[in-house]
């Protein structure tokens, strides 16, 4: 049997049951390297200032949303220009620690450059919208118990804190 998951913003889909198993959070990145060339935005106003890394599969205004700084305030899109778009995570964090630019990627990619300093962290104070991680299956499956199981353990493994997030909360 396969696993599939997905870390997204899921949309319904009659074929397939998704079970959300955590919070997938997002931050901007970028390298030391990128801060002393170009310096570091100090609000959301100043990101199209800057070179950004983007992600292939989605459009720059989904990619860089930032959850509103006040209730009922409209999210809020800030662009930077664009240098390289790829359409993988690991190839987006691998440029912004080679200095290319600025990033918004889940922290399950980028926990361990922010602990080593190969990346840190941009606008601490601003939220990108984050994704989720999801199990995805058929929905004939759903009925099996082993699979009830996997994806209960997995739910309570990653509730609250992720594992790869846990010594970054006081950052």
């Amino acid at each position: 049997m396969t696993w599939p998951f997905r870390i997204t913003r899921i949309k319904e889909d009659s074929l397939l049951v998704a079970r959300k198993l955590a919070d997938s959070r997002r931050v901007v990145c970028c390298s030391p390297n990128y801060a002393n060339e170009r310096g570091l935005p100090k609000t959301l106003a100043e990101l199209p200032q800057h070179v950004g890394i983007g992600y292939a599969h989605l459009a720059a205004n989904h990619l860089w949303q930032f959850a509103p700084a006040r209730r009922r305030a409209r999210l809020h899109l800030a662009t930077p220009k664009g240098r390289i778009l790829t359409n993988n995570g690991e190839a987006m964090r691998d440029a912004a620690v080679a200095g290319l630019g600025l990033a918004v990627l889940p922290l399950f990619i980028v926990a361990e450059d922010l602990r080593a300093g190969r990346l840190i962290h941009v606008l601490p104070r601003e939220t990108p919208i984050p994704d989720a991680i999801y199990a995805v299956y058929p929905q004939r499956r759903h009925k099996l118990r082993r699979l009830s199981v996997v994806v209960e353990h997995l739910r309570n493994a990653l509730a609250g804190i992720p594992p790869w997030e846990r010594d970054l909360s006081s950052r």
